[in-house]
């Protein structure tokens, strides 16, 4: 089947990206896990929303509906883009209430 673009008969369809090949920006609350070890969790650092994924082997969504339901705590302090941390010490009272 022949198409005419402007003038231009083309004997072959024009290829389209498919829509997986494009890249997407993730979206709000939409974190990766993070690896935890015993020396993250009782040092005196910080923890990512990554970080409690993998701790409490919830999903993204799950962890932001529980901190909106006040289910754990809010994060104490966000970064300069705007990405959520807790305090070691924040996640150690709260995990052994």
């Amino acid at each position: 089947m022949a198409i005419n673009i402007n003038g231009t008969r083309l004997s072959q369809p024009i290829a389209r990206a498919p829509a997986e090949a494009t890249t997407r920006k993730r979206g709000a609350g939409s974190a990766k896990r993070r690896p935890v070890d015993a020396a993250t969790l009782n040092g005196p650092g910080e923890l990512r929303a990554g970080h409690l994924l993998t701790l409490l082997g919830i999903s993204s969504p799950t962890l932001y509906a529980r901190i909106k339901r006040g289910d754990m705590p809010a994060p104490d302090r966000h970064d300069r883009q705007g990405h959520p941390y807790w305090l070691a010490s924040t996640v150690r009272a709260w995990l052994s209430r």
